[in-house]
């Protein structure tokens, strides 16, 4: 087991216990400061690990680029957002 994953299992165990941190490592041989950034790390993981992967939920989509795009002055992309951004990518 690595020590990500044993940490990830401590900080597991810690939320379902309902106890305080200070009262949780009290027995276990890891300090609250590096238990705090365990947990944050732990968070972290848990966020980007829940998001979609792509083509899930229609969240992500494929872009074709065709050889028309690479003619107009060298330019290879340009993407428009909703608030009006333009972001114009030349090759």
């Amino acid at each position: 087991m690595t020590l990500q994953e044993e940490m990830f299992a401590l900080v597991a165990e810690w939320k379902s216990s309902g106890l305080t941190k200070k009262t949780f490592l009290a027995d276990k041989p890891v300090g609250l400061p590096k238990f705090n950034y365990w947990c944050e790390k732990y968070t972290r993981h848990k966020a980007v690990s829940s998001l979609p992967s792509v083509g899930e939920s229609g969240h992500f989509r494929e872009l074709i680029i065709e050889d028309r795009l690479a003619e107009e002055a060298n330019k290879v992309l340009e993407l428009t957002t909703r608030s009006g951004l333009r972001i114009t990518v030349f090759g």
